[in-house]
């Protein structure tokens, strides 16, 4: 089996994600494009927050795409939004920002391969 580097794991989840699954919601593909600003703006916990209390649509990107992606690199991430956020919260500072930045440098190949 061959080493991957980092942006070769993104990638190859981010296409087969968004081959799997169809990211249904107001503007389909679209939320995946937004993400990556509302994590900026708000931070992932925030965004996180956001996409369990109104948006299924967000909610399906965090549990279908990005949750998994993390799970590769830190197995102690849960797959469940919800337990996701909870875990994080006790966390140090530093493990959310290397969650944060992950997340970010993986949406950049996602959404451009989610279906629109």
């Amino acid at each position: 089996m061959s080493v991957q580097n980092l942006e070769q794991l993104r990638a190859g989840n981010a296409l087969k994600a968004a081959s799997d699954h169809t990211f249904a919601g107001k503007g389909g593909g679209e939320i995946a494009k937004k993400i990556p600003m509302e994590i900026r703006t708000n931070g992932w916990l925030g965004s996180a927050a956001f996409a369990l209390d109104k948006d299924e649509g967000r909610k399906a990107v965090y549990e279908k795409a990005i949750l998994p992606h993390l799970r590769q690199r830190w197995e102690n991430i849960p797959l469940n939004l919800e337990e996701a956020i909870q875990h994080l919260t006790s966390e140090d500072a530093n493990f959310l920002r290397q969650i944060t930045a992950e997340t970010l440098a993986y949406l950049n190949y996602f959404r451009r391969f989610a279906h629109k």
